[in-house]
């Protein structure tokens, strides 16, 4: 107590250091109190607070872990304390709803359900009459909504119906519903399943003709139109439909393994680079520079694209010697 009022006690309290406070009542009308109180100094270390009062809020004893808990004097047993009093001060003590039985959901005596205005007796109740329990008033009318299975009967039942100058004012809903074309049925793409080859799917054989499939002639442009790599759109879409030497050891090879997290990687990379990357992207110019000045030619081409698979691909950073594709070498290190 004698650290209730200070200021350390009420700012452990005012910044949320006090964890849940839990309750015992003993056997001699005497309430056990218990509450982790986190230290100011070292937030991973918590210290567990106690304070013993009567039934009427008197409080007889407090004890804490810490090290000024040992002489009864701490500021996490007061931290305790204010957290009380402010539930206290605010009736946060008591019954809560879900300590009580739902109302919500209790039915009526009698369900009453729609009925025809002409089936509805309007009279005021004599002295001690129940007219619920009277089946023959009120009785539920049979209900004969229509259904209509198609816009065609729908608008033949209007227009044989004496509503139908309800349905012909322009601008209201009920008008638009009349008058508006039925919505067509979208038509939901079922699962193809797994197959073997691009034959057996018709949905896969017209994703690969159409975004996959490429001849020399557009072989060629994709190499041009790529050729700045990381800083062209089009050469991080190309990558993502296709394997690249990049992601190739990173396929899932057993049947068994689930392909979700390398398609999610593949299509969406998480990978921003790193001090190596990045020492690459800072010595390729001087790489280049340092093979020119050693007789080689190098030539920057843009995304390699194979011509037997086309969904596989490869990007260097430069073909030396016009050689085949097979001798490009990465060349983003002098020293390599």
């Amino acid at each position: 107590m004698k650290n209730f009022k200070s200021l350390q006690s009420y700012n452990y309290f005012q910044s949320g250091n006090v964890d849940k406070v839990l309750h015992n009542i003993l056997s001699d009308a005497r309430m056990y109190l218990k509450a982790d109180v986190r230290a100011s100094q070292t937030v991973s270390r918590v210290n567990e607070a106690y304070v013993i009062c009567s039934m009427d809020g008197t409080v007889e004893q407090g004890w804490c872990t810490c090290m000024a808990g040992q002489g009864l004097s701490c500021s996490h047993v007061g931290a305790v304390l204010w957290k009380v009093e402010h539930a206290v001060r605010n009736n946060m003590t008591g019954a809560s709803c879900t300590d009580e039985n739902a109302m919500w959901n209790r039915g009526t005596k009698r369900n009453i359900e729609p009925r025809p205005l002409s089936n509805i007796v309007f009279k005021k109740p004599k002295q001690g009459e129940n007219l619920l329990l009277d089946l023959n008033v009120n009785a539920p009318g049979v209900r004969d909504t229509p259904m209509y299975y198609s816009s065609q009967e729908l608008r033949t039942a209007v227009e044989q119906s004496p509503l139908l100058p309800l349905f012909k004012l322009k601008g209201t809903t009920i008008n638009k519903s009349f008058v508006s074309k039925p919505a067509a049925k979208e038509n939901i793409p079922k699962d193809h399943g797994e197959h073997d080859s691009l034959s057996s799917c018709q949905r896969c054989s017209s994703f690969y003709s159409k975004y996959l499939a490429v001849d020399l002639a557009r072989t060629v442009k994709l190499q041009t139109d790529t050729i700045k790599q990381s800083k062209s759109v089009l050469w991080k879409d190309a990558r993502k439909i296709r394997i690249t030497a990049s992601s190739a050891s990173k396929v899932p090879i057993k049947e068994t393994t689930d392909c979700t997290n390398f398609i999610r990687e593949h299509l969406h990379p998480k990978f921003v680079g790193n001090k190596f990357t990045k020492h690459g992207q800072e010595g390729e110019t001087a790489a280049k520079e340092y093979l020119l000045t050693n007789g080689y030619r190098v030539v920057e081409k843009g995304t390699y694209v194979s011509s037997e698979e086309n969904w596989l691909s490869a990007s260097p950073d430069g073909i030396l010697n016009d050689d085949t594709f097979t001798t490009g070498r990465k060349n983003n290190c002098p020293y390599q």
